[in-house]
């Protein structure tokens, strides 16, 4: 294990967020240029991140107001939260989790204008988890876990996560009702699921849509 992941893990196991632990170490700029993560640039990753002050930049709280524009990448948590993505998916969820972010549920989308598509699929740390300290731990299980499989995830709604999709869809000018169908992991289609459990999650987002509509 490198250095820095050393020090960063002392420092996470003493209770240290990431935004504590990376200004409590001493790491020279090019160990900084050499991490394979973002997390020393403090353009992409500053020390108020979460303060009321990055509202509409680093998050956005969609299911509260509404903004001019909504980020193209990004990661939706329980509580219909943005989290806009500026590099990859997995460092920015890498991110949230060492700074105390539950991703449990969470979903991961990307817009691509040119197509007029908009994906969504699980977002890292969708299930629960044995808690690590290690990032490069997590981010190697969680490649093993999320990636190289077919987008049929089984994904299950809330309420404000389904408000936060229909508001990026109105922003880009989509068919809300298209996302949630052509998005397999939704189980929206019924006449294409055969499985039992497929059935069960697509009757359950199709409540959950129409109550989070009722709320609209």
């Amino acid at each position: 294990m490198r250095n820095i992941d050393l020090m960063l893990e002392k420092c996470f196991f003493n209770g240290m967020s990431l935004i504590e632990a990376r200004n409590f170490l001493s790491v020279k700029n090019y160990e900084k240029d050499a991490y394979d993560y973002d997390f020393f640039n403090k353009d992409l990753y500053p020390d108020d991140y979460f303060d009321k002050c990055q509202d509409g930049n680093t998050f956005f709280d969609s299911q509260i107001k509404d903004y001019n524009q909504l980020p193209k990448i990004g990661i939706i948590t329980k509580n219909g939260r943005i989290y806009k993505t500026a590099s990859l998916h997995l460092d920015l969820a890498l991110w949230l989790k060492f700074n105390g972010v539950d991703l449990q549920g969470s979903l991961r989308y990307v817009y691509f204008p040119d197509t007029k598509h908009f994906s969504i699929v699980e977002g890292y740390g969708y299930f629960k988890e044995e808690d690590k300290k290690s990032i490069d731990e997590v981010a190697f299980k969680w490649n093993q876990l999320h990636e190289g499989e077919l987008l049929d995830y089984n994904l299950i709604l809330n309420e404000a996560q389904v408000i936060t999709i229909f508001k990026l869809a109105k922003q880009f000018g989509l068919d809300f009702e298209k996302i949630m169908s052509y998005n397999e992991g939704f189980c929206m289609n019924q006449l294409a699921n055969y499985d039992d459990e497929k059935k069960k999650i697509g009757r359950y987002n199709k409540f959950t849509i129409d109550d989070a509509f009722r709320r609209l």
